[in-house]
């Protein structure tokens, strides 16, 4: 396994979460679908932070800080507990806002598709997490698509201009994937926001060894 050094060669901590991965031509999609909304909202628009769509994930658990020292044994309980697992299909769906209308924070895409095998597989994830000391969530899981989040400096007038979007804007078209493995995800926040880079893949199949991929 490579490791993650400080200039001064010592180890640091890594940021991470475990998500599924999205192809390309589903984050295009949604980049597209991103666009619409941004010209939907025309000069409002500046009162949102737009993600960038390279990095859209469906997100199964948020770990935080983890010591690399840990990731092969988080990385071998990932592998074990989703080996075997059959893959599914999901959908984009509608456009939403959190936490409501009148107090819009983030602006989302919906997930359809198989939802139960979805959440099943987050359960399992959860599952492979939590003796490791990385406690399930509390909320009840809401699996989307975050495609920005509304500044502080949005006037009422604003607000109630993005609020307006989860009802007002809709598609009849989408666009579905399979879903065959997740990723174990490295977060690296900077000035322009956090870059994502793929630890290891979390395939649907048999059980091997780990393989150690940190990079």
């Amino acid at each position: 396994m490579s490791q993650i050094n400080t200039p001064r060669g010592k180890l640091q901590p890594v940021r991470s979460f475990v998500a599924i991965e999205l192809p390309t031509e589903v984050r295009d999609w949604c980049s597209e679908a991103m666009k619409h909304a941004q010209s939907r909202l025309g000069p409002v628009s500046r009162q949102v932070r737009w993600v960038d769509s390279a990095g859209l994930h469906v997100t199964l658990k948020f770990l935080g800080t983890v010591p690399t020292s840990l990731i092969p044994e988080l990385t071998d309980r990932l592998e074990r507990e989703l080996a075997g697992y059959k893959p599914f299909r999901l959908a984009i769906g509608r456009l939403g806002v959190f936490p409501n209308p009148r107090s819009p924070r983030v602006l989302w895409l919906a997930l359809q598709g198989d939802l139960a095998a979805l959440g099943a597989c987050q359960a399992r994830v959860e599952a492979a997490t939590n003796p490791l000391g990385f406690p399930p969530e509390k909320r009840p899981y809401q699996p989307h698509l975050t495609l920005g989040r509304v500044r502080e400096t949005a006037t009422p007038e604003d607000l109630a201009t993005i609020g307006a979007l989860s009802t007002g804007l809709s598609t009849d078209q989408t666009i579905s994937f399979p879903v065959d493995a997740a990723s174990l995800m490295r977060s690296q926040l900077g000035p322009g926001g956090a870059r994502y880079t793929r630890l290891t893949e979390l395939p649907f199949s048999s059980y091997q060894k780990p393989r150690g991929t940190l990079r």
